[in-house]
């Protein structure tokens, strides 16, 4: 039994959804309702400095939550809805790559694929979703108390991993049940939604898993690395820590001299990495080098273009309107 927890991303594609999938709602959506209606009282002013982000995202952002449909209503606006996993559509998604997945390995995602999300505590790759931007560190004043959306949410978050986990194992029916196992590969920012030593406590495996490209982690990288492990799971029908190990998509292997129960390491050389066959066909291996350390004067660079403009380098998002195709080579 093995439940993969990964990040959402902050830049969204609104393409059309793929046709005659079993969409569903996200499994905790009244509760964000509380959120959903702190955020529609927030001025543009207000959401720039919560967002930290751009005069132009605040302006985006405040549109998407006047428009945005509380749980009671949100059936109503179904053809405006996304599947999550398409929707995102970041690193870690370019490495899951939902569109290259069979209906049955989608199908089989919902109940192993948890993104963590500010908003909606936690989607499945075919929950349907609204634009949005709230990241779970930010901190916002609900129920009374100032709190972590990480806080907020840990209890719901938990408790859910939990169910997952024992409908996979009444799904095993009289065979030996495997162990449960719950695979981080979110950022620690998402991590800390989850009470970890809570699922300790009933006996769930939580492991963590490292990625290393010529010895370190390089912070791309890794992103899209987590994607990958979380297609893997699901590809594999993984169920066991050795299934976890196995996993060598774009030149990665288990390192088991480097890794703990606890943390799973994942090395690469240089070589591995520009000679592996991209696992899917957006971005890949040799099309994500190392980078360089910044230089002063990059830095000084970047620091003067925030300044100007209200953001960094690689701080963009798409608007609410499609305004691409998906690569499909």
């Amino acid at each position: 039994m093995v439940v993969v927890l990964l990040s959402p991303a902050k830049t969204l594609s609104w393409e059309p959804a793929p046709p005659g999938l079993p969409y569903a709602m996200p499994h905790l959506l009244p509760r964000s309702d509380t959120i959903a209606k702190l955020m529609k009282g927030k001025s543009v002013a207000d959401l720039k400095s919560l967002l930290s982000v751009s005069p132009a995202l605040a302006t985006l952002n405040h549109e998407r939550y006047q428009n945005f449909a509380l749980s009671d209503s949100v059936a109503d606006k179904k053809g405006e809805l996304r599947p999550a996993a398409f929707a995102y559509d970041g690193p870690a998604f370019l490495g899951l790559e939902a569109e290259t997945l069979s209906q049955s390995d989608l199908e089989h995602g919902q109940s192993v694929l948890c993104i963590l999300s500010g908003l909606y505590g936690v989607v499945h790759p075919l929950d349907l979703i609204q634009p949005y931007r709230l990241e779970m560190g930010t901190k916002v004043e609900l129920e009374g108390e100032k709190c972590a959306l990480s806080d907020f949410w840990r209890g719901d978050i938990t408790e859910h991993i939990c169910q997952l986990l024992n409908e996979q194992q009444r799904s095993a029916g009289d065979k030996p049940p495997p162990p449960q196992i719950v695979v981080n590969a979110a950022s620690q920012e998402y991590a800390r939604a989850v009470d970890v030593k809570a699922l300790r406590d009933t006996g769930v495996q939580v492991i963590d898993c490292t990625f290393h490209d010529d010895g370190r982690t390089v912070s791309v990288l890794a992103k899209r690395t987590r994607g990958l492990m979380a297609r893997h799971i699901i590809q594999s029908r993984a169920a066991s820590v050795d299934d976890i190990k196995a996993f060598s998509l774009e030149g990665y292997a288990f390192a088991e001299a480097r890794s703990t129960p606890e943390n799973l390491v994942f090395e690469r050389s240089k070589e591995a990495r520009l000679s592996a066959v991209p696992a899917t066909r957006r971005g890949g291996a040799k099309e994500a080098p190392a980078p360089k350390p910044s230089s002063s004067s990059d830095s000084s660079k970047q620091k003067a273009k925030k300044a100007k403009t209200g953001r960094a380098e690689g701080d963009v998002e798409p608007p609410a309107k499609p305004v691409r195709k998906r690569s499909k080579h």
